[in-house]
């Protein structure tokens, strides 16, 4: 569809045509760099391996049984290191240990954490790009259809009439406030559950 357009639009030599061509250009190449990373994705989660897929499951079934600490929880356990922290330091005082030593020993195992989170085997560049590029196919997709559309509404403004402005404006606007709840965080059953509400109604 795209290619379609294109041809239609590609020998208009006005400001106009220009921004749409590049419009649907730039969108049709978002389009296939979303298809090509969409296919490697399905690929790479084929490839799998079973002690792979237990590590999900289990990373599953962990964040699944997990609980968020509350605010009192947070400030009890702050409470309870500075009660330790004063405990050391009266003890510190008494005689019964050495607060210096113990920031020394606190201070060397700071910097083997610093280092050891520095070190090159700490860093996983090439995990860390990967995981950007598995997320990124659903939005490149995005950015295409986006691009798809600035070009049109604007072909449409700019070469068509009244009656095809109005209608591709409405059906645009409906589209763009359609789509946002899929990318805001949502309950997927209480959505379920709407939905099968609404099947046994109709």
């Amino acid at each position: 569809m795209q290619a379609q357009i294109i041809t239609i639009s590609y020998n208009q030599t006005d400001l106009a045509s220009q921004v749409v061509n590049a419009l649907f250009f730039a969108g049709l190449f978002a389009d296939i760099g979303a298809a090509t990373l969409s296919a490697a994705s399905g690929r790479w989660y084929e490839m799998m391996m079973p002690d792979e897929a237990h590590h999900v499951y289990d990373w599953f079934h962990t964040s699944e049984n997990s609980t968020f600490r509350t605010i009192d929880e947070e400030e009890e356990e702050e409470e309870k290191r500075g009660v330790a922290l004063l405990q050391r330091t009266n003890n510190a005082e008494n005689g019964s240990t050495s607060l210096a030593a113990e920031s020394r020993r606190e201070d060397s195992n700071d910097r083997a954490g610093l280092s050891s989170a520095s070190s090159p085997e700490c860093s996983y560049i090439i995990e860390r790009w990967l995981c950007v590029s598995l997320k990124a196919g659903p939005y490149i997709a995005i950015l295409g259809l986006g691009l798809l559309a600035a070009g049109v509404m604007l072909w449409v403004w700019t070469h068509q009439t009244l009656v095809v402005q109005v209608l591709c404006t409405v059906l645009c606007s409906l589209l763009a406030i359609l789509l946002p709840p899929f990318l805001v965080p949502h309950d997927r059953i209480r959505a379920l559950t709407f939905v099968k509400l609404r099947r046994f109604s109709g």
